[in-house]
């Protein structure tokens, strides 16, 4: 655990809260871009490809499917980029109710970097990621290639002897185990990528084809992402 994660000052959400909102930097979405090769460029060609951006902010995870052309790009996120994003842009809470049009996408791809805090407790006592991926899963199936980002939280820290697990309950770690969505590389992340996040995470890939179990973010991109930084 790194060092000082449960000090009161860096937990206490009353007196010091989080921003829930971590945006993505571009140079992430170049490297996820440069490095999914999902399909043959005959199938983009013949088949215009869907790609949707879950809590999309300004697009920065898929700007640069949205610049090659050969994709339908669509983005949803609570508060509104419609001027920012480019692509068709969908201002809604992905969590809460129904759009027919929205729902009804095929997507061939999923990005999604979530909410990770849940300080006012809006969903219950329970870690948003969860109820995100959940989500992804009753709308668009356990089959779909998702890049999803969240801390650690969401595949560990949990405990067999917990009251729910000892009584044969389904906790995090149960449902993600026994769904047919399976995580198929795991792409970790510099502790300090997110200069205000104070624990670790990483990005994983569920139901990708040629990407290394394990794997980490070439040196190439830090320079730029810190370059990137700099100009803010």
């Amino acid at each position: 655990m790194p060092p000082g994660l449960n000090k009161t000052k860096n937990n206490d959400y009353i007196n010091n809260p989080k921003n829930s909102c971590i945006k993505t930097p571009r140079s992430f979405g170049e490297f996820l871009y440069n490095n999914i090769k999902l399909w043959t460029p005959d199938q983009i060609v013949s088949n215009k490809l869907t790609v949707l951006d879950i809590g999309c902010a300004e697009g920065n995870l898929s700007w640069k499917f949205s610049e090659d052309g050969r994709f339908n790009i669509y983005g949803v996120d609570v508060d509104d980029y419609s001027k920012e994003f480019n692509g068709e842009f969908f201002q809604k809470d992905f969590l809460e109710g129904y759009d027919e049009k929205f729902c009804n996408l095929k997507p061939d791809l999923i990005f999604c970097n979530p909410t990770w805090n849940n300080p006012k407790k809006l969903y219950g006592k329970v870690y948003l990621p969860e109820l995100f991926l959940k989500k992804i899963f009753i709308l668009y199936g356990t089959d779909v290639p998702i890049v999803f980002l969240t801390s650690y939280t969401l595949i560990m820290n949990v405990r067999c002897t917990t009251k729910k697990a000892m009584l044969g309950g389904i906790t995090r770690q149960s449902w993600l185990r026994d769904c047919e969505a399976k995580i198929t590389s795991i792409l970790e992340m510099p502790l300090d990528f997110f200069p205000d996040v104070k624990m670790w995470w990483h990005t994983l890939f569920f139901n990708f084809q040629g990407l290394d179990p394990v794997w980490f973010l070439p040196q190439e991109y830090l320079v730029e992402y810190y370059r990137e930084l700099q100009e803010q």
